[in-house]
């Protein structure tokens, strides 16, 4: 085996030009096949970044089916003994509760819809990528006032709040990576009104601190963000609308939701991930175009790439036949033969995959440094292009490019064993 390795390389080198077209053919389809493949899972990563940190749904949340019904305090006293009792199961768990009402700058009235949450634990939600999650201004993470809230970027502009400094701010998984800038407002404070479940209105005067984005154009042209205390002062209700889990393991979910349904409550409060909700619908209907358009464009890349290689390789052998008509006819074994020319086949295909390898590394490495936006289907900011690497798709890549190098490597070089040796010879 070491005298077949050796003259395989040795073969390489005598060969040099016809071996570095072969690698730089491997090379390409496997840089081409590995960035595509990156780039759709560094979207998904965004996505689910979005979701689980940014908006701050953990890994599950305790909520009703039915969006609008809420968890009354007796049913949280039940829910906070659960948690409670499962807290290493559970490490953070969050309340939050939407709200909605009318809001005035002392020119207009504008409907707006809110959601307000437990700032402290919250944060802990949104994780070190995202605990500063305002386009402008500041989050409510260092609140002064108990009447200081965040607003949708679409509903800044309409109550009349603009940036010093317009500047494009692309989503990434990591979070943002500017220091928001300040903004002004027309008005010194916002008065913010709500029906409350007696049917009288309540009304509360609140400061905007920071601009944030409401990830779909519909919800960013009226939304408020700002904290639980605040949201349940104006609508006089010790009601929320659900908890956010963050679990210390996955897979313990099943297990936690098991639990959760013996409970003495209502069987439509449910304890399950975020995905399975309402809510989850956008990013199911996302990631099942995601994963089509992967598979679809992977295919015709793949086809591609092997047709590349399947010609270069054709080439390659087929230009040697000679030599395959040398060794048998000064006595090597076709068995011999064939596994000098698969050696050779791997070699090169796994020097053409490091080759690719270093090239995904260093145009990943470029285009997420520079962080081209573009927009992305109702998604109201532009996301950062970039691209993730990771060893699954750099293991699925390798794979199909050496497998099938070695495969069109096999296919000329049994074609030339099947010809008669003379016929070999007298050919080339």
């Amino acid at each position: 085996m070491k005298n077949l390795i050796l003259l395989a390389f040795k073969n390489i080198y005598s060969f040099r030009k016809k071996s570095f077209s072969a690698i730089l053919s491997i090379a390409s389809g496997f840089l081409a096949l590995n960035l595509f493949q990156s780039y759709i899972y560094d979207v998904t990563l965004v996505f689910a970044s979005t979701y689980s940190e940014r908006n701050m749904y953990g890994d599950a949340l305790i909520r009703y089916q039915k969006r609008h019904t809420t968890i009354d305090p007796t049913e949280q006293k039940v829910i906070d003994d659960f948690i409670l009792a499962k807290k290493e199961q559970l490490p953070v768990t969050s309340k939050h509760l939407y709200f909605s009402g009318s809001a005035n700058n002392g020119k207009q009235q504008f409907y707006f819809l809110g959601l307000g949450y437990e700032l402290d634990k919250g944060e802990v939600l949104r994780g070190r990528h995202w605990r500063d999650n305002t386009l402008y201004g500041e989050s409510l993470n260092s609140l002064r006032s108990d009447t200081e809230i965040n607003v949708g970027e679409g509903f800044s502009k309409s109550i009349g709040c603009k940036p010093e400094v317009n500047v494009t701010i692309p989503i990434e998984k990591n979070g943002y990576r500017h220091k928001a800038p300040s903004f002004l407002c027309d008005f010194n404070s916002l008065q913010l009104s709500a029906s409350t479940s007696s049917g009288q209105v309540n009304a509360i005067e609140s400061k905007v601190v920071g601009i944030v984005d409401g990830l779909f154009k519909e919800l960013d042209d009226r939304y408020i963000v700002s904290s639980l205390e605040f949201a349940q002062r104006l609508t006089n209700s010790k009601d929320i609308s659900y908890y956010s889990l963050k679990l210390a393991d996955i897979d313990d979910l099943d297990v936690i939701s098991n639990d959760f349904k013996k409970l003495n409550l209502n069987s439509e409060l449910e304890l399950k991930t975020w995905k399975d909700f309402d809510i989850g619908d956008f990013y199911q209907q996302s990631l099942s175009f995601l994963n089509l358009f992967k598979y679809f464009f992977s295919i015709i890349v793949i086809s591609i790439s092997t047709l590349s290689v399947m010609a270069t390789f054709y080439r390659l052998i087929n230009e040697r036949k000679k030599e395959i008509g040398i060794y048998r006819s000064i006595g090597f074994k076709n068995n011999y033969i064939f596994k000098l020319f698969i050696i050779e086949s791997f070699i090169l295909s796994t020097a053409g995959v490091l080759v690719g390898l270093l090239g995904s590394v260093i145009i990943a490495g470029v285009f997420n440094i520079i962080a081209i936006p573009y927009a992305l289907g109702m998604l109201t900011q532009p996301v950062a292009f970039a691209m993730t690497l990771n060893f699954k798709i750099v293991t699925f890549s390798s794979a199909v490019m050496i497998i099938s190098s070695m495969i069109f490597g096999y296919y000329p070089v049994h074609k030339a064993m099947k010809s008669k040796i003379t016929d070999i010879l007298a050919d080339t």
